[in-house]
């Protein structure tokens, strides 16, 4: 820590822009001896008092991560705070994704991604099977299970679990991408990312306190407005 501190000092920063908001990612720049230093301020910082060592406190009111940090650049000189990202599927995955689906008997389906950077803050395996049933039992949907590097072995026990209510699946990022566009809806356990072309709306499953609930979520845009393609009917979100 000294040496890195000692290095920052060394070097002609001129300002730093704290995007975690945290202690640790904080005290780089304040030891450091940054003269400009831009985080948070206090309504939406992370951890309690960080602000404390930036010179400028961003307070945004944007709903999504992308957009609160790009009032943070755009307070550093940025001209844009975010830039347009347009992913394309190509045609011959999309029916190729949907040919292979059709083949399992799975016209309509929820994809479901029970991974995440934490285990210790995502449902446990036994609980997204019984969300899988219950979709199954209400609304006659299978889930696809999605599972990113090494979520293998959540993937596998939530099939497992599930009681026949759910498919395993790999794919590359453009058939992923076609798979997800098909859906009725997507579930995953933290925050998504938001696009601008049209695809399924998105709920947000959180791990619940009272570990007996089955809690979900759905998240709004910016303006209030919930994301464009509605649940199946009966499908409540809270």
């Amino acid at each position: 820590m000294r040496e890195i501190i000692w290095r920052l000092r060394q070097s002609p920063f001129s300002a730093a822009i704290d995007y975690q908001g945290l202690w640790k990612s904080a005290m780089l720049p304040f030891f450091g001896a940054t003269p400009k230093r831009i985080g948070f301020s206090s309504a939406t910082i992370r951890e309690f008092g960080v602000p404390l060592l930036y010179t400028d406190r961003v307070k945004t009111t944007k709903a999504h991560i992308a957009d609160q940090n790009g009032d943070l650049s755009l307070r550093a000189g940025a001209q844009r705070g975010t830039a347009q990202a347009n992913l394309q599927i190509p045609a011959q995955d999309q029916a190729a994704v949907c040919a292979r689906l059709r083949a399992q008997g799975l016209d309509r389906y929820i994809v479901l991604s029970p991974g995440g950077g934490w285990r210790s803050k995502c449902w446990p395996p036994e609980r997204f099977g019984a969300l899988c049933s219950k979709l199954r039992e209400s609304f006659g949907l299978r889930s696809i299970v999605n599972a990113g590097p090494g979520d293998d072995d959540l993937a596998t026990a939530v099939v497992a679990r599930s009681g026949d209510a759910a498919r395993r699946t790999c794919h590359q990022l453009a058939e992923l991408m076609a798979c997800t566009r098909a859906a009725c809806r997507c579930c995953a356990t933290t925050a998504v990312a938001k696009s601008s072309s049209p695809g399924p709306a998105f709920t947000i499953l959180r791990r619940p306190k009272d570990s007996r609930s089955l809690l979900h979520k759905a998240p709004k845009r910016s303006g209030g407005q919930h994301l464009e393609r509605q649940p199946p009917p009966g499908l409540k979100t809270m």
